[in-house]
């Protein structure tokens, strides 16, 4: 049956009201109005596009997802995943940063997740540290076919569990995959000696897999003795501090890059074996992030071109999003 041409603003709340209010289905909707599925899903574009049509989520979740939006146009990230706001809300000192990176690595696992189910096999590169530790021991065992853990640096001789090598084995436990791991020290004591070792064709090998990964999960630290990757990779105060009079702010996959996000010049940029910064800026990477101390890193990370998601606590969103 025919229906007399109305307005189009008063199709706009009709289709709206049917489709919003009432539940219907887009083809439902074309079929009261008698109009075509297409002009009823511009219809609703328009009526929302125009004010007419108001949508509130009354959820915690609703002020998460706006912050999250906020933050990917604000920094220039394609995604920005956030743990819930209530996660730290009365957690203090070390408790709230053990609190924090649980809560990410939930989140991160969760989304690596997705991804590894929704692919037909990939090759992951990671990263070392308390907070991908914390990711792969947050995954759900999986058995899936065609998966690939690569480590994309060396490793040290005090290695506490949290290395690059270990987290990809683990990983690959995880996930029923397998591990491709680079035999070879994270930094050695001369470039020259570097040169050597990356001429090998074992270690050649893992570091050309590490330069074709399908995505990288990576964090950032703070240039401090503290820093769980420096005392791992038994760096000295000395070599520490040369590093931040090099301007040095964040250390990526033992990357030490700028506040603005360049490669600092400091020695240990050359001494270091591993994947790229070249590579970490051509790959999908998720940068995961915990604690009010990697707001600075983590700017940095994103400026030197390497973070397409980030995975952060609430604590770290609310200080980028004051600036």
């Amino acid at each position: 049956m025919s229906r007399p041409r109305n307005d189009d603003r008063d199709l706009e709340v009709m289709a709206a009201w049917f489709y919003y209010v009432h539940g219907m289905g887009q083809e439902q909707v074309a079929r009261k109005l008698d109009i075509s599925r297409t002009k009823v899903t511009r219809l609703l574009a328009r009526a929302r596009d125009t004010g007419r049509v108001k949508i509130t989520l009354d959820h915690e979740l609703s002020e998460t997802l706006a912050l999250s939006d906020w933050i990917c146009k604000r920094y220039g990230v394609k995604n920005c995943l956030l743990t819930p706001p209530s996660v730290l809300a009365d957690a203090r000192g070390e408790t709230a940063e053990q609190i924090g990176r649980q809560a990410v690595g939930i989140v991160a696992a969760n989304y690596l997740t997705r991804r590894v189910q929704s692919s037909g096999g990939m090759a992951i590169g990671v990263g070392g540290g308390r907070t991908l530790a914390q990711v792969v021991g947050s995954i759900r065992s999986l058995s899936q076919a065609g998966l690939r853990a690569v480590s994309l640096t060396g490793t040290s001789s005090q290695d506490d569990g949290t290395s690059a090598c270990q987290i990809a084995r683990d990983m690959a436990e995880a996930l029923g995959g397998s591990a491709s791991t680079l035999p070879a020290p994270l930094f050695v004591g001369r470039v020259a000696t570097r040169l050597a070792l990356e001429a090998d064709p074992v270690i050649r090998e893992v570091l050309d897999l590490a330069a074709q990964t399908t995505l990288n999960l990576v964090s950032c630290g703070a240039i401090e003795t503290r820093n769980s990757f420096c005392r791992a990779s038994r760096l000295s105060a000395a070599e520490i501090s040369a590093a931040e009079r090099a301007g040095a702010c964040c250390e990526v996959v033992g990357i030490w890059l700028t506040e603005e996000g360049e490669l600092a010049k400091t020695e240990l940029n050359e001494r270091r074996i591993g994947v790229s910064l070249d590579s970490l800026r051509e790959t999908e990477t998720v940068i995961v992030a915990s604690g009010a101390r990697k707001v600075g890193p983590l700017k940095a990370a994103i400026r030197a071109g390497i973070a397409r998601t980030i995975i952060i606590d609430h604590d770290i969103a609310g200080k980028l999003a004051a600036g």
